[in-house]
C-alpha cells in the first residue's frame, strides 16, 4: 500500500509509536491525530500542521464520534491506525487492578479499534481502504502480570483476521479492505517506562511498520517478536514458557 497521499486517522499519536508515525508520515499525507491530550495536540497542530481530536477512548461511544466529527470535515479516514492503547501492568488479583481499570483497559485497547471501524465502514461506505492494528507479541503468548491487557490484544488479533476474512474480494482486483497487523516487541514508550532492556526504539518500530506496509505484508512481526512468533508457530507451549520466565526478569 501507498502512504503518499492518503487521508490517514492515527489514533494515541501523541506519545510512543503513535507519535513517531506521526513524524514519519504529515509530509506525505493527510494526517488526523487523535487523543486525550488536548495540548498535545495543540503542538502537533502547530509544530506538523496535522489535524488534531481529543477523544477517549475508554468511553466507546467516542469512536464513532470521532469519526463523524473527521466525516464532517471532509477526512473520512482512507487508513486507520489503530496505535492506541493502555496496559496495566499488575497481576489480576492485585486490588489496585479495579473493575473500572479493566473495563477502560479493554475499551481502549479492543472495543474502540472495532468501534471506529464500524463507523467508518458503515457511515462513510468505499472510503476506508486499509486498516493498520498496531499489536502486541503478547497476544501471541501472555504475561503474568497484565491480565487484561493481554486479554485485549488477543482480542485485538481476532478481530483482525474476522475483519480479513469478512473483506477479502473474490475478484482478481484484490481484497477491497487491506487489513494489517503489527506485532511489536518491547518498545521504548512511556507505557513501557521502567520495565525491561534491549528496548526497541520508536522510531525503529515505526520504520519497520512502515516497511512492512508498503511491502503489502499482512502480518508485520518486529524485532523479537518475530522469534516469539517462530516459537509460538513450533510449540505454543514453549513460548508461554518462555514469556513466563522473561516475566520474571522484568523489574516493576
Amino acid at each position: 500500500m501507498e502512504w503518499a497521499g492518503k487521508k490517514i486517522l492515527i489514533t494515541g499519536g501523541t506519545s510512543g509509536v503513535g507519535l513517531a508515525l506521526v513524524h514519519a508520515l504529515h509530509a506525505r499525507a493527510l494526517v488526523s491525530v487523535c487523543a486525550r491530550n488536548a495540548e498535545a495536540l495543540r503542538e502537533l497542530e502547530g509544530s506538523l500542521g496535522v489535524k488534531g481530536f481529543v477523544c477517549d477512548f475508554g468511553v466507546p461511544s467516542q469512536a464513532a464520534g470521532l469519526l463523524s466529527r473527521l466525516a464532517e470535515e471532509g477526512l473520512a479516514p482512507e487508513v486507520i491506525i489503530n496505535n492506541a492503547a493502555i496496559q496495566t501492568d499488575v497481576r489480576l488479583d492485585d486490588p489496585f487492578l479495579d473493575e473500572a481499570t479493566v473495563v477502560q483497559e479493554i475499551s481502549v485497547n479492543l472495543i474502540a479499534p472495532l468501534l471506529l471501524v464500524r463507523a467508518s465502514l458503515l457511515h462513510c461506505p468505499g472510503t476506508l481502504r486499509a486498516v493498520v492494528n498496531i499489536n502486541s507479541g503478547l497476544a501471541l503468548s501472555p504475561k503474568s502480570t497484565a491480565a487484561s491487557y493481554c486479554a485485549s490484544k488477543a482480542g485485538l488479533r481476532g478481530f483482525t483476521k474476522a475483519l480479513r476474512s469478512q473483506y477479502v474480494s473474490e475478484s482478481r482486483g484484490g481484497p477491497a479492505l487491506q487489513v494489517f497487523e503489527v506485532f511489536l516487541p518491547l518498545v521504548d514508550t512511556p507505557m513501557t517506562a521502567g520495565r525491561g532492556s534491549g528496548k526497541l526504539s520508536a522510531h525503529e518500530a515505526v520504520e519497520a511498520i512502515l516497511r512492512g506496509v508498503a511491502a503489502d505484508t499482512e502480518d508485520i512481526y518486529v524485532g523479537k517478536a518475530k522469534a516469539l512468533a517462530l516459537v509460538h508457530r513450533l510449540s505454543p507451549r514453549l513460548a508461554d514458557a518462555l514469556m513466563r520466565r522473561m516475566a520474571g526478569k522484568i523489574p516493576k
